[in-house]
């Protein structure tokens, strides 16, 4: 029997001895080139991919299938292009309304290479109960492990948000109400849904532990949706992921399930089922059936940081490996209710 929490810290500071290795190098040539970080951002190459065929889709991949390892949660190449095939499918917008994926891409000021992408999804609806004209999915938010923690995570946040109110605008879209709102969703790793194989070995691929990353996402604003979110297969050899949580960005305590069921039909629809009707597949279904019946729907803030103490304190076995989190919590009597609002 060891401790859980001995095991990913060494585990990750294994990863952090080879990323720091390569910071150091990058640092040095930021400030021996560039002067500082700031000087370093401002020349940061940004660039849209909206079609398959973008030459530059491959370096974005390579990218992406370093930050993203776990089995359920990472496409095939062929998988993200299908959703840009899509941008050119116009039942959509006769469906829903204006959509659009798309990647923003940062690259390295002198040299080709992909240090920074978001892959997002844009929606255009109105919705009064939230006075929302439009939401985006954040699907995936990547940096490479060696220029994190000098802000390019909040760029391409604060990108994001301003390329949806280009849309909006590019658009001509009238709002039905002064004052409208847009919001933003994404899906986050849930770490007591998380098997204890699934967080040592995301900790290990990604270099960062999962209660800290979603401390960083907390601290921008985002909150966890209160309902039991499931992501449909991405493709018909893959399985639902029932480790994730929906997560919107908001200072609310609620929100009106209407825009979380309008957001979501639409995000399942064109990026997790690439076409599909969500209205014939089950997870979608049981989603809506548990929605449908509350006018709005709560905004959770858990403390992380005392989340991430209980788990590091539990003590584990090889059979436990396949064990969820919250199972191991369960078994030890420890009461999850003071880690949530």
């Amino acid at each position: 029997m060891v401790r859980l929490g001995d095991e990913i810290e060494k585990i990750a500071n294994q990863s952090l001895a080879s990323i720091t290795r390569r910071k150091k190098i990058a640092s040095r040539e930021i400030n021996n080139i560039f002067g500082d970080i700031n000087s370093f951002k401002s020349e940061l190459r940004e660039s849209v991919i909206m079609t398959p065929d973008d030459p530059n889709f491959s370096k974005v991949y390579d990218l992406y299938s370093r930050v993203f390892t776990l089995e359920q949660e990472m496409e095939p190449e062929e998988g993200l292009k299908q959703v840009l095939e899509l941008n050119t499918e116009p039942k959509f917008g006769n469906l829903y309304g204006p959509m659009k994926e798309q990647w923003l891409v940062m690259s390295h000021p002198l040299i080709d290479k992909v240090i920074g992408a978001s892959n997002i999804s844009m929606y255009l609806f109105d919705d009064l109960s939230s006075r929302t004209v439009g939401t985006m999915h954040e699907t995936y938010v990547m940096v490479a492990p060696e220029y994190r923690r000098i802000g390019i995570g909040s760029l391409l946040l604060k990108r994001n948000s301003e390329l949806l109110m280009d849309f909006w605008l590019e658009n001509e879209q009238d709002a039905p109400f002064a004052n409208p709102n847009m919001y933003v969703f994404n899906e986050q790793n849930d770490p007591l849904r998380m098997t204890v194989e699934e967080y040592i070995a995301d900790t290990k691929s990604s270099g960062i532990d999962q209660c800290d990353r979603l401390i960083w996402w907390q601290r921008r604003n985002y909150g966890e949706l209160e309902f039991n979110y499931v992501q449909p297969p991405l493709d018909e050899n893959s399985d639902p992921c029932y480790f994730l949580t929906l997560n919107i960005r908001t200072n609310q305590d609620y929100v009106p399930s209407s825009l979380v069921l309008m957001h979501l039909q639409r995000f399942v629809h064109f990026s997790v089922l690439k076409g599909k009707d969500p209205m014939e597949g089950q997870n979608f279904m049981d989603m809506k059936r548990e929605l449908e019946p509350f006018e709005h729907i709560a905004i959770l803030r858990p403390d992380y940081l005392k989340l991430k103490h209980a788990i590091h304190n539990l003590d584990v076995t090889p059979e436990d490996c396949n064990t969820p989190i919250f199972e191991l919590i369960r078994r030890n009597r420890i009461e999850l209710r003071p880690f949530y609002n």
